[in-house]
């Protein structure tokens, strides 16, 4: 690792701020009641509707990708660049066939290229919801996980999952918080019966099996160090051992024992700052089914792991508990849906998706860990035994295993972007939501193909474009910072453990523009060491290529039509040609690619009389600017002077991002990179936590 960190952490994307306040609709068309005055939809035609359709045309001003549709075996293909070390030269034919169509630019059913009607009504969208003060609606209801054990903040993870105490000999002592437990399937519902649990030394098991050094088991358990071992591959060498050493007839038995079960007590940690307080399982020996169960929970990279678990067999008979899986309550809401946590947080466990999942969809138990509460979770609370009546907070696969985050994305969003009224964004381009809450939208937009000769790129790219998930709380979470907005004011990061209003998402996503026609597509491989597991290969249209199609709008008031417009234009009310806003859309945005130019805009409108209408989109983005700053006077929005919508500090932010005359280094509008190798490039993430820097806002 470098040994001075920058002050900064280099990032191709920031943050148009989310805002306290959303401007409903209610609010922009109300009558002395409250409620709206008018309807907006389709089939009410409002007073002064206005319906047609817009020419718009948008000019790339660097690479564009946005990936063809069809079926692409992507893992396969992965597969070939790594055996070829990224060259593809040395891949056959129809490899090369394969990645080809794999990086293919969007055709609609003639051929053409073109940008589709869903990459332009998004782009669109995302502009406007910053615009309008509108909710996050987009915003994904998943509860991410954690393992962090070497955060100095202890709440984030290890007062969770430990309870610090004090040794019967003295000195500080840590004990697990964690409770063990099989799951099992019934009838498609998942419940838990708690059990007691005991830790085996690697030495006592090797006893047992009568293993050489050499035995597979063994290593599985101590391979390569950089190695992450499964626990379905320790569960087979283990089988394989003991058979083959006589030790017992038949696999299905290699994993019932018993032995000498201690109470607990304090036992050497060789990571802890102190001893570690366990029950501890010793003279172990082979037993019939029924008794007590060996536990191989798998080894992590670098681990020192030298203990497995014993639990006492699963009992058909005894009580099991039903796991919460969100369904609605009899009283009203929801429950918390701890089995949808699992499956989610563990969807990229290999452990899980290859192994334990399959057994217990056979019938069959699996061994877990888990937290309860008798009242909602908190850190540092004590964990308690599970009885279906009291609150159950996470389950996992080990004893530290990777935590359910106290809250979902949405809950660190304000209250009012957790609301069902309608926002004026909704109002535009439709909802869809339960039961009366769908609206069609008023705003359609056809694909756009591309208008004239089709100019490619000399060559496609190979490159990892993956980001850090919402977990990455130094750029994701509103944080506490210095003047320069570089470095933690003091105390500790917010994360998805912390409680609203302090804990709270940046905003909107975007990605920094860069100038125009100033980019070239990477060279089409990647270094030697580089992880072709998470590559993705494209081939983009160059900077110069125009995309010409139709928006369409129905029952459109005339402001709201004035902000499809000032959407489209970024509020610009001169020359498009001097406009310095641009568009970012597609794949490899992180790369700098995806930058459109508005060229041209007209508006084709008609009144409910049929009558035309002249396009006069200043004076329709006038009116939807006045709208919007009367709200602002009442409800400021970081904004100097109050009422003023391009001062409002989302609208600043967005703006910023998108103009060539706020332009950044590129070097810092990237992923942070290991200096000397790629594989460890996730590493760096890290590094810049322990260094307590922070994404700082696009502009101060």
């Amino acid at each position: 690792m470098p040994k001075v960190m920058p002050d900064y952490i280099p990032s191709p994307y920031n943050f148009a701020r989310v805002w306290e306040n959303v401007l409903f609709y209610r609010d922009v068309e109300s009558s002395r009641n409250g409620t709206p005055a008018v309807s907006p939809d389709h089939d009410t035609p409002l007073e002064h509707g206005l319906c047609g359709h817009l020419d718009v045309t948008l000019t790339s001003t660097t690479p564009v990708y946005v990936r063809a549709e069809g079926k692409h075996d992507a893992k396969a293909i992965r597969e070939t660049l790594k055996r070829a070390n990224g060259w593809v030269a040395k891949l056959n034919q129809e490899e090369q066939s394969k990645l080809r169509a794999w990086g293919a630019f969007y055709r609609l059913p003639d051929g053409r290229e073109a940008l589709p009607a869903t990459t332009v009504k998004g782009m669109i969208r995302n502009v406007l919801e910053i615009a309008t003060f509108s909710k996050m609606s987009a915003v994904l209801n998943d509860r991410y996980g954690v393992r962090d054990l070497k955060t100095k903040d202890t709440a984030i993870y290890k007062d969770w999952m430990t309870e610090t105490t004090t040794s019967p000999s003295g000195g500080p002592a840590f004990r697990p918080r964690t409770r063990a437990a099989w799951l099992v399937q019934r009838n498609n519902e998942w419940f838990l019966q708690s059990c007691a649990h005991w830790r085996v030394e690697h030495s006592v098991l090797r006893t047992l099996a009568e293993s050489g050094n050499n035995s597979p088991w063994l290593r599985e358990i101590h391979g390569h160090a950089q190695d992450q071992t499964q626990a379905k591959d320790m569960y087979k060498a283990w089988a394989e051992n003991v058979v083959e050493n006589r030790r017992v007839a038949q696999r299905e038995h290699a994993l019932s024992v018993c032995g000498t079960l201690q109470p607990e007590a304090a036992h050497i940690s060789h990571t802890a700052p102190g001893k570690l307080l366990f029950c501890e399982a010793t003279n172990l020996s082979f037993a019939t089914p029924g008794t007590h169960h060996l536990v191989f929970t798998g080894r992590i990279r670098n681990g020192n792991k030298h203990r497995e678990f014993v639990f006492p067999a699963f009992n058909p008979n005894g009580s099991l508990h039903r796991v919460p899986d969100g369904r609605d309550l009899s009283s009203g809401g929801e429950e918390p849906d701890v089995r949808g946590d699992f499956e989610f947080i563990h969807q990229d466990s290999k452990d899980w998706t290859g192994y334990w999942k399959q057994k217990l969809a056979a019938g069959l138990p699996v061994p877990v860990f888990y937290l309860a509460y008798d009242h909602p979770p908190e850190p540092g609370h004590a964990s308690i035994e599970f009885d279906g009546t009291n609150h159950l907070h996470s389950i996992g696969l080990s004893q530290m295993y990777r935590l359910a985050y106290r809250f979902r994305v949405r809950e660190l969003l304000p209250p009012d972007h957790q609301r069902p009224d309608l926002d004026i964004t909704q109002a535009i381009f439709g909802t869809v939501g339960k039961g009366s809450a769908c609206l069609r939208g008023r705003v359609q937009c056809e694909p756009f193909p591309v208008a004239g000769k089709v100019t490619h790129c000399d060559d496609g790219a190979i490159c990892v474009l993956s980001a850090p998930k919402p977990t990455y709380y130094p750029n994701y979470i509103e944080q506490d910072t210095t003047d320069s907005g570089e470095k933690l004011a003091g105390g500790t990061y917010h994360t998805l453990q912390t409680p609203p209003p302090e804990g709270r998402l940046r905003g909107w996503k975007r990605y920094p523009v860069r100038q125009d026609n100033s980019l070239t597509v990477p060279e089409p491989n990647l270094p030697p060491n580089a992880n072709y597991g998470v590559a993705t290969a494209f081939k983009p249209l160059a900077a110069g290529n125009s995309f010409a199609g139709h928006i369409h709008f129905h029952n459109l008031m005339p402001w709201e039509l004035g902000a499809l417009i000032w959407a489209l234009r970024f509020g610009w009310a001169g020359d498009l040609k001097d406009s310095p806003y641009r568009h970012s859309v597609g794949m490899a945005k992180p790369l700098g690619c995806g930058g459109l130019k508005l060229t041209e805009v007209r508006v084709h409108a008609q009144d409910v009389e049929s009558q035309t209408v002249h396009d006069q989109q200043n004076v329709w983005m006038q009116a939807f600017e006045s709208k919007v700053n009367d709200w602002l006077v009442a409800n400021p929005v970081g904004s100097i002077p109050p009422g003023v919508i391009s001062e409002a500090e989302p609208v600043l932010q967005m703006r910023a991002m998108a103009s060539q005359k706020e332009l950044r280094d590129p070097g810092l509008l990237t992923y942070p990179r290991h200096p000397t190798n790629a594989r460890d490039n996730v590493k760096m993430f890290g590094e810049y936590k322990a260094a307590r820097v922070v994404l700082p806002r696009y502009t101060q």
